[in-house]
């Protein structure tokens, strides 16, 4: 049954959001209609075309269709630097006081509960509300921002500064 049911992959395998050696980021559960009819995800497609070459019909045939709604280039928070997951930022938006958390050390922190919250419910307010470089970072991808946009651009010059290395 081997041979019936296995392949090798090429040595060139085909990437749907490939152009030459540009990789892009994958709308994977957008729905799509391949040029032979069939609907799929552009995450299936991409599947699809892995045991083809890169260069094959198929491969091009397909890419040629759907790389315009399947890829985009994914906007990233501290493209080529890395990112300072720990840093937390009291209030939506980073404008309040800035809280750092080093690996292995927690910030100490004074919760004020207000008239009428227990304290339970105000920590698990504050838990919601609370926003880290990473949060920020993994938003980027599952809101598919993509580069050069002005929702990148504007999330990038408010918290770069303060979630990326230089």
């Amino acid at each position: 049954f081997s041979q019936e049911c296995c392949y090798n992959y090429p040595e060139d395998q085909c990437t749907l959001c490939r152009t030459g050696s540009v990789y892009y980021s994958v709308r994977s559960e957008l729905n799509v209609t391949m040029p032979d009819g069939t609907e799929v995800t552009c995450g299936l497609a991409n599947q699809m075309l892995a045991p083809e070459e890169n260069d094959g019909e198929m491969c091009v045939t397909v890419r040629d269709a759907l790389f315009d709604t399947c890829c985009y280039d994914q906007c990233r928070l501290c493209e080529g630097q890395g990112l300072k997951w720990w840093v937390e930022f009291d209030e939506p938006g980073g404008r309040g006081r800035r809280k750092i958390q080093e690996e292995g050390e927690e910030a100490e922190e004074e919760t004020e509960s207000e008239e009428g919250v227990d304290d339970d419910e105000a920590i698990e307010e504050e838990e919601e509300e609370d926003l880290t470089c990473s949060s920020i970072d993994a938003s980027l991808y599952s809101d598919f921002v993509e580069e050069d946009t002005e929702q990148c651009l504007e999330i990038k010059s408010q918290y770069s500064t303060e979630c990326c290395y230089t």
